[in-house]
């Protein structure tokens, strides 16, 4: 017998299953330019991944942070997708911490901070052993960033980026 969080959860892995099964037939099916966004699938993507990310899924909560920032199948809000990538970020998520990055450097539904960028761009590439590809990929933001940043701001940005993997640790244990 399954415990309810387990219920929980194998509904969320369900929802992101199907959501992704959907957009992997329409993408797949389509070979003209702009037909998946002109399908039946990005709504109805949209909405199995919202109902994923509402049970807790960490992987939906990003892809429908991210289908949010393009407003395919869904009315575009880039506050929206803060708040989503934010709890997939906060639960240990690489790809919503370097989003959130993204969005603090370039003011992408928040107020533009660098010292928030730079830490939450640090967060990401900071995993220890990972495949080279992936730790390239999350330190080139960070290492374009940093060498722009006056050394005051540089230091508050190493402050809040130690408040940030204490709080994501905290939330991991």
């Amino acid at each position: 017998m399954m415990t309810p969080e387990q219920e929980r959860n194998a509904s969320a892995d369900a929802l992101y299953d199907e959501a992704i099964r959907v957009w992997s037939d329409a993408f797949r099916a389509s070979t003209i330019p702009g037909y998946y966004e002109r399908s039946y699938a990005p709504p109805v993507v949209a909405r199995l991944f919202k109902k994923s990310a509402e049970k807790g899924h960490i992987k939906s909560q990003y892809e429908y942070a991210s289908i949010l920032l393009t407003g395919v199948g869904v009315t575009k809000s880039e506050s929206e997708a803060i708040k989503w990538f934010t709890k997939a970020a906060f639960s240990g998520d690489r790809k919503s911490q370097s989003s959130l990055g993204a969005a603090y450097e370039k003011g992408r539904g928040v107020q533009t901070s660098f010292t928030e960028a730079y830490a939450w761009y640090a967060l990401a590439a900071h995993k220890g052993r990972e495949d080279f590809y992936w730790k390239e990929y999350y330190l080139k933001p960070l290492v374009s960033l940093r060498k722009d940043l006056l050394p005051l701001t540089l230091e508050n940005a190493d402050n809040r980026f130690r408040e940030l993997l204490r709080i994501t640790a905290a939330h991991l244990d």
